[in-house]
């Protein structure tokens, strides 16, 4: 009940802070327009600035006095996606083309540097608008430039963990929260920041944003084996395809028999070129019991961040967090 209960909350914000996400990405040229338009066509719903609002408030924050982070936020999230889709030359998002596979990949880099300048644009108007002094601002930057140092340092190891069957299970938790954790963390913790949260606020929220970011990532790891490829947009097993190093692959490797971790091996080393391929590899990961595993690791990761509120006030928004969480848990 409370699962959908948020799923709904959610779904509301999401379509009443699509407005003021779109006002901030005006360039005033009508051709780049164009291209950042195409870009956010996939664009799915706010889950980031949701979190950064429901932090917010948990500590007595007025989310709509920050809403230019919050929009900061998935402005940036969205200029990571394109480079992602770049270094990973993906053909499409969530069911629409990607913008290098439409317009280059020179076109596309212009898009994801655009995109984070305005991200940088949006903070400012923030900044401004609440009359911030040099210590805050300082402050905001700082949570701000990490989470950009640790994404990029995370696909700088997503790149070099490609094809290779030697990496470890703390090596996959240590590159999602560098990924995806730091993002969403950086949601959080700045959104207790705004708030006017303590420090033990801060910390307890932004530890929660670690630990949820790492679920989200391995539900999407799940999804991306055995979603629904018109639900997700996209083809089923793509990761594999690409050989990227995911949890359910780890997991597989160390639990399958000799026969199947030299067929895998095989597909890893020189790719999939049969559709056969693609489905036999599947089956071996599934009926290896890794995704079981990769769930409950979403179960340890939800519980870990919800104990992570229990020192915080009860309100509302706590409870929206709580129920968050159960949502990614449940999502698979």
């Amino acid at each position: 009940m409370y699962e959908m209960k948020v799923r709904n909350y959610l779904k509301v914000f999401s379509e009443n802070f699509k407005p003021t996400f779109r006002q901030n990405i005006i360039v005033g040229d009508n051709s780049l327009q164009r291209l950042i338009d195409f870009s956010l066509i996939a664009h799915g719903i706010h889950e980031r600035p949701f979190l950064f609002k429901l932090s917010c408030e948990t500590v007595g924050g007025k989310y709509q006095d920050y809403i230019f982070c919050a929009t900061a936020l998935e402005i940036f999230h969205w200029s990571t996606l394109i480079i992602d889709d770049i270094l990973d030359d993906s053909p499409s998002r969530c069911g629409v083309l990607s913008v290098n596979s439409n317009y280059g990949s020179k076109m596309a880099i212009l898009v994801g540097e655009m995109l984070e300048n305005l991200a940088y644009k949006s903070f400012d108007k923030c900044i401004a608008e609440n009359r911030l002094n040099e210590l805050q601002i300082k402050t905001v930057y700082e949570v701000f430039n990490n989470i950009k140092f640790q994404l990029y340092l995370g696909q700088f190891l997503d790149l070099t963990y490609e094809n290779n069957l030697d990496v470890e299970e703390n090596k996959y938790y240590d590159l999602i929260e560098k990924t995806t954790g730091s993002l969403i963390e950086g949601c959080t913790k700045l959104g207790a920041i705004f708030g006017e949260g303590s420090e033990i606020e801060i910390d307890c929220l932004a530890k929660y944003g670690v630990a949820i970011g790492k679920a989200m990532q391995i539900r999407d790891d799940i999804i991306d084996i055995i979603g629904d490829s018109d639900v997700i947009g996209k083809i089923i097993g793509g990761d594999i395809i690409q050989r990227k190093m995911r949890l359910p692959l780890i997991k597989t490797l160390e639990r399958c028999n000799e026969k199947e971790k030299k067929y895998i091996s095989k597909i890893i080393s020189n790719g999939i070129h049969k559709s056969n391929e693609l489905e036999k590899t599947i089956k071996i990961i599934v009926n290896s019991g890794a995704i079981e595993y990769s769930k409950e690791m979403i179960t340890k990761y939800t519980n870990e961040a919800t104990g992570f509120l229990r020192s915080l006030k009860n309100s509302e928004s706590k409870d929206n967090l709580v129920s968050f969480a159960e949502l990614i848990n449940s999502s698979w």
